[in-house]
Parts: C-alpha cells; structure tokens; sequence
C-alpha cells in the first residue's frame, strides 16, 4: 500500500507511467436518536446515527449551542452509538453531531439535532398536621406537611370537600408551611 498522492512506476528499458492515488474521507451520518427537537431525554441518552460504510471510527458531540462551539461532551467510538456519560443536566436544551472517520481522514459533522434532557418530578409531601379529621381547628390553621428534596415551591389549597372539587382558598407557597 502506498500513500495518497502521485507516484511513478517502471522496468528496466520500458520508460515509466505516472499514477496519482487516492483516498476518500467517510461520507457524512445521519442522526436517527433521540429525533431532534425532542424532550423528556434521558441524562445519560444513548445518541445513535446510521452506519457509514468504511468507517473505522466516529466522532460524536454533545454542544451547549446549536452551532456546537460549546462542546459538553465528547467521544471517538468504534460503533454509530454512544451513551453519553457523565450525566448531563436535568431540563437542559442540549445539541448533537456526529462525523465518520477512517485511514485518509474525518468526514464532516453532521447538522445538528438538539434535545431536552428530562425534569424529574419531585416526590408527593406527606401531610403533618392538622391531623387528618381533627376537630375544633383554628379558623385561621397552620398546615404543615413534609419537605420534599428539590421542591422549589408547593401548591396548596383548601378545599369544602375530599376531593377537592370545590377550592375554598389556595396559594403556592415556597416552605413547607402555610397559614390560611
């Protein structure tokens, strides 16, 4: 095997040909997962992208940006998939790409896809007090119920009936306390 490039061949008394060689970088991959614009993502999703015939590699991009100038995370892989690892953040927009490679070089990147990394929902607060059917309470109670680990606020509310089909009086509330 010989190198890109022109070169010369012949034998003794047969004057001699020139010949140029050449080789090709890898076509561009398609993004297949996660689909762009999509939400709910997995911190850790694994990104795929369609097999490009004769690469020997991949380089894959996870960008703060659409134009991928702020690369978060990074990998050359041997397969057109890649977990992303370490965890990227929760309810983040992020931007994805991925290019081929082999002997004569890197193909070029993809576009870009983005995606939305999943929220998680906080636990439900247990109820404190009043106890449940307490009599002879304040007109003006003090409800108290647990502190849920996340929780930036909580939505109370006070209702005529069990299920709460009918609001008396409600509020979001940032402790978890409330004075009604």
């Amino acid at each position: 095997m010989v190198r890109t490039g022109h070169f010369y061949f012949g034998l003794t008394y047969s004057g001699t040909w020139g010949f140029t060689t050449t080789c090709s970088t890898p076509s561009t991959p398609s993004l297949v997962s996660p689909t762009n614009g999509s939400s709910g993502v997995s911190t850790t999703p694994t990104l795929d992208w369609s097999d490009v015939s004769g690469a020997t590699s991949y380089d894959v991009q996870v960008c703060a940006d659409s134009g991928c100038t702020s690369v978060v995370r990074s990998s050359n892989v041997t397969s057109s998939q890649w977990t992303v690892s370490s965890a990227l953040s929760t309810g983040t927009q992020y931007w994805w790409r991925a290019r081929a490679n082999n002997s004569c070089g890197s193909g070029s990147y993809s576009g870009t896809w983005s995606f939305t990394t999943t929220c998680p929902t906080p636990s439900t607060p247990s109820l404190v007090s009043p106890s449940n059917g307490a009599t002879g309470v304040s007109t003006t109670p003090v409800l108290d119920w647990s502190d849920v680990s996340g929780a930036t606020s909580y939505d109370v509310q006070v209702c005529s009936d069990s299920a709460c089909s009918s609001v008396v009086r409600s509020s979001s509330v940032a402790g978890s306390q409330w004075t009604v």
